[in-house]
């Protein structure tokens, strides 16, 4: 069925219509009540009218390579585009689209010369919901680097976090993004392990990216400050084991005794070296629970109540020989 024209569509956006409605209405998914007219905010729209999401900072999506971008190419060239893209309206330049999701296959439809491609047109689209239609709908894709799902899982966890899950079910229903990110069908441990990956700074990502770094060594290093990071780049190559990345974890935390978060420290780790701990120091309270434990093992139950003379006679005895150990009341 041919889709109907919307002039209010075309008057805001300053669009034109692909000529051929009918083969464009095809390509574009039909609405969620499962009938086979495509929503209105669905259209063929100019190629040369979309410009790539503004706000991608360090969240972009890895390029293609040359020879995977090529086949898509080929496929555009030859079939056009089944799956309508999602553009918003740029903010700052009416009458332009910015790219949230499809971005390969815009590319690819230039690079094949085509001059248009179904769009899903978003209405009243916020930054921060461009933000997530940029980030989740290629997150469940095989061939995503780590750093893709990195900066996927990361959103989700966001939109969680800040109870915007009802944003995401939006757009599961529009068609937007997978139905398979429903809550119900993620597992979120394996997102918060990933989000955490998001505090790594630049070297380390790109080290996962280049399998240089495991996921089972990077999360541990995930948990040190920027700055600690930082310092440990000298030492990133000595990172590859679980249980060394673990301990400069708790190194940086404060919890291996006889070492401090420095220089000297992280290589004592890194080689393995033996730690010299510090006697426990003993006090009144731990003094009290060995005597209790003594007497307990010792002192027949039928003497408990000569415990005190017991124990004064016993010191007595202990100070006639050690006599440096007797308390001076004098000073007290």
């Amino acid at each position: 069925m041919a889709r109907k024209k919307d002039p209010k569509m075309e008057q805001a956006y300053d669009l034109d219509i692909a000529e051929d409605e009918a083969a464009a209405a095809e390509k574009l998914p039909a609405n969620i009540t499962g009938g086979v007219q495509p929503l209105s905010d669905y259209m063929e729209i100019p190629c040369d009218k979309i410009i790539e999401y503004q706000d991608k900072q360090s969240s972009d999506f890895q390029p293609w390579p040359e020879e995977k971008f090529e086949e898509l190419v080929e496929s555009v060239r030859d079939v056009g585009v089944l799956e309508a893209v999602s553009v918003r309206i740029n903010p700052n330049k009416p009458g332009v689209f910015e790219m949230l999701s499809g971005e390969h296959r815009w590319k690819a439809s230039m690079a094949a010369g085509r001059k248009t491609i179904p769009a899903h047109v978003l209405r009243n689209c916020s930054d921060q919901m461009a933000r997530t239609i940029f980030s989740l709908p290629n997150v469940l894709r095989r061939d995503n680097s780590i750093r893709d799902l990195i900066n996927g899982w990361w959103t989700y966890a966001e939109a969680i976090r800040f109870k915007r899950q009802d944003k995401i079910e939006q757009l599961i229903d529009e068609g937007v993004i997978s139905p398979e990110l429903r809550k119900d069908k993620v597992p979120l441990r394996s997102v918060y392990r990933y989000a955490k990956l998001h505090d790594l700074i630049e070297e380390y990502l790109v080290m996962l990216d280049t399998g240089a770094l495991n996921l089972a060594s990077a999360e541990p290093i995930s948990y040190l400050t920027q700055e600690q990071q930082t310092f440990l780049l000298p030492y990133k190559d000595k990172l590859k084991s679980k249980a060394i990345a673990t301990k400069i974890r708790d190194l940086a935390r404060g919890e291996i005794a006889g070492l401090t978060w420095s220089k000297e420290g992280i290589e004592a780790v890194l080689d393995n070296k033996p730690v010299k701990k510090e006697p426990a120091k003993i006090t009144f309270k731990t003094a009290t629970a060995q005597a209790k434990t003594v007497l307990k093992a010792r002192l027949a139950p039928e003497y408990y109540g000569a415990t005190e003379q017991i124990l004064n006679d016993a010191l007595d005895l202990y100070f006639s020989q050690h006599p440096e150990a007797k308390l001076d009341t004098k000073t007290k």
